[in-house]
């Protein structure tokens, strides 16, 4: 997964987490999923600043995010840590050398996720 993928299908979760945060009736899910928008938007403002740091400008274009219903959020997260977060972690581990800070970065968003998780599951 080249960078700007992995950046443009973090900036579509954040779209997405942000509109359940908007939509939900629930006080604990809006604060959780407030919470998780804010620490993912923190996670890609450091990632890309650091990245473009190493290499050159990011390209952040087709960048899409439709909402997804109030029920399917929690399985949006999980999909977003097995098919996004780990694959993108284990590339960077094939170069420790240059990319093991973003190893660590994505080890505490996922861990970032998985509380966001139990709030919304076991928080209402």
């Amino acid at each position: 997964m080249k960078a700007n993928e992995y950046v443009a299908n973090l900036f579509s979760a954040r779209d997405i987490i942000h509109m359940a945060h908007l939509s939900t009736k629930s006080y604990a899910r809006h604060k959780a999923l407030g919470d998780l928008y804010d620490t993912i938007l923190d996670y890609i403002d450091n990632f890309v600043e650091v990245y473009q740091g190493m290499h050159e400008l990011m390209d952040f274009t087709g960048i899409k995010a439709d909402p997804i219903p109030e029920n399917a959020i929690v399985e949006y997260i999980q999909s977003l840590i097995s098919g996004v977060l780990i694959p993108a972690k284990n590339e960077f581990a094939t170069d420790m050398e240059h990319y093991g800070h973003f190893v660590n970065d994505i080890e505490t968003l996922i861990a970032d996720m998985y509380h966001s998780i139990y709030k919304l599951r076991f928080l209402e």
